[in-house]
């Protein structure tokens, strides 16, 4: 469980929801368990989400207003093969079962959602994360970001990082493309007094170790990791 827990804090997960109630109680189990929870009230902003961010994982209401849980996920498939979805619902139609099942969901939990069906579900999520080697984020062709274990590797190889450069990374990783500032960096390393100088060096010595212009500086604001489509555009 606490591997479980030190990888999902790495992960971004899209959660879409229109019950109120509901929505806010799973979001505070979410948000204790993963790194990024982005929430929707219906399947719309969770499109939105999709098109605009990086998602690890979703997990969708099956009955939402405007686009369904359904029709959410058969988009995210005719994009991406890969993400790991989880279909939540109140009802078990045989005919929704099967339909959820032919689009590659990983699980359909009954509502309402017991914590251990949950983290049953994002077990086996993360699990089909690892086999399809998706636990990596690619810098470059032989550069990338072991998500799982917190560390970069080059090709086999692991590049030492001080404590201060993998928590500066793994925050710039998560958000990659957004600008993350000073004080948001400031917040995760716990240190308030943190001078632009020693976050300049942090930044200077990550460039160095990484070969790559994968960290964007944005003067005044902060940082930013850019993806390998938004430096090379594929």
């Amino acid at each position: 469980m606490q591997q479980l827990i030190e990888i999902l804090r790495n992960l971004t997960v899209l959660y879409a929801e229109d019950d109120d109630a509901i929505r806010a109680n799973t979001t505070k189990t979410l948000q204790m368990l993963f790194g990024r929870v982005l929430v929707a009230k219906d399947g719309v902003e969770a499109l939105a989400y999709y098109v605009e961010e990086k998602i690890h994982i979703a997990l969708l209401d099956y009955v939402m207003p405007c686009v369904d849980g359904y029709e959410v996920a058969r988009e995210i498939r005719a994009h991406d093969h890969h993400v790991p979805i989880i279909i939540c619902s109140g009802y078990t139609d045989q005919e929704k079962l099967l339909g959820a099942i032919r689009l590659g969901v990983i699980e359909y939990i009954e509502k309402p959602m017991a914590y251990e069906a949950l983290v049953g579900a994002l077990t086996g999520a993360v699990q089909k994360l690892r086999n399809q080697q998706l636990l990596h984020v690619k810098f470059d062709s032989h550069l990338a970001y072991d998500v799982a274990n917190q560390c970069v590797l080059e090709g086999a190889n692991k590049i030492d990082l001080t404590c201060q450069e993998a928590q500066v990374l793994g925050v710039l990783v998560r958000h990659q493309n957004h600008l993350i500032t000073k004080e948001q960096l400031q917040e995760a390393l716990h240190d308030s007094n943190l001078s632009d100088n020693a976050l300049r060096n942090i930044v200077y010595r990550l460039r160095k170790k990484l070969k790559t212009e994968c960290i964007v500086t944005v003067k005044d604001m902060g940082y930013f990791m850019a993806s390998k489509r938004e430096r090379h555009g594929y």
